[in-house]
C-alpha cells in the first residue's frame, strides 16, 4: 500500500475537510455572537437561538421570529444595530 499523492489536482487531506468544517463552525459562532452584542447595546434586544437553527428576537414585550442567521443579519440592519 502506498501514500495517497498529495501533489495530484485536487488531493484534499482529510483533516483539512475537518478543519475546514470547524472554521466555518466558528465564523458562525462570531458572526452570532457579533449580532447579540450589536443588537443588545442598539436597543436591548435579546436573541434567543432555537431548537431547529432559528432565531427568536425579543424586544420590550415584543418578539419576531426569523428563520436563519441572514435573516438575523437583514433583522439588525433594519433597526439600524449594524
Amino acid at each position: 500500500m502506498t501514500a495517497p499523492n498529495m501533489d495530484a489536482p485536487g488531493a484534499v487531506a482529510s483533516g483539512d475537510r475537518a478543519q475546514g468544517e470547524e472554521s466555518t463552525g466558528i465564523v458562525r459562532e462570531k458572526r452570532l455572537s457579533s449580532l447579540r452584542a450589536q443588537l443588545a447595546i442598539h436597543g436591548g434586544h435579546v436573541v434567543h437561538e432555537l431548537h431547529d437553527a432559528s432565531f427568536l428576537v425579543c424586544w420590550r414585550g415584543y418578539s419576531k421570529a426569523l428563520p436563519d442567521l441572514q435573516a438575523l443579519a437583514n433583522f439588525a440592519r433594519q433597526v439600524g444595530a449594524v
